[in-house]
């Protein structure tokens, strides 16, 4: 081992901040705040916090849901899953097996 172990390293984690502000990186808010900073300049006061609103409830629940989300791993980390004696096609007929793309080479299932 003249380079170290063939492993990837875990991905990097983001802090709690920038997840929050990574929610509000999307054009449809871009346009809903700028609608918000006109309503607010003509003096809507009611539809510039209804629009506001949505952009936070927006960014609320995408920050909520990424937080849940779990990394998905690729499925060579996933070791008790992958059985190299159960081939992917399993259960289907030999003829079925030939309707693999060209480009496949798996020979297990993961």
């Amino acid at each position: 081992m003249a380079h170290g172990p063939n492993r990837l390293a875990p991905p990097r984690r983001r802090s709690a901040l920038m997840r929050l502000l990574i929610q509000f990186h999307n054009v449809l808010l871009y346009v809903m705040m700028g609608s918000a900073l006109v309503t607010a300049v003509l003096g809507h006061w009611v539809d510039t916090g209804v629009l506001l609103a949505a952009v936070v409830v927006n960014a609320v629940i995408g920050f909520i849901q990424e937080g849940k989300r779990a990394m998905p791993r690729p499925c060579w980390t996933r070791s008790a899953r992958c059985s190299r004696r159960t081939p992917p096609w399993r259960g289907m007929a030999s003829a079925a097996r030939s309707m693999r793309p060209s480009w496949c080479r798996a020979t297990w299932c993961c």
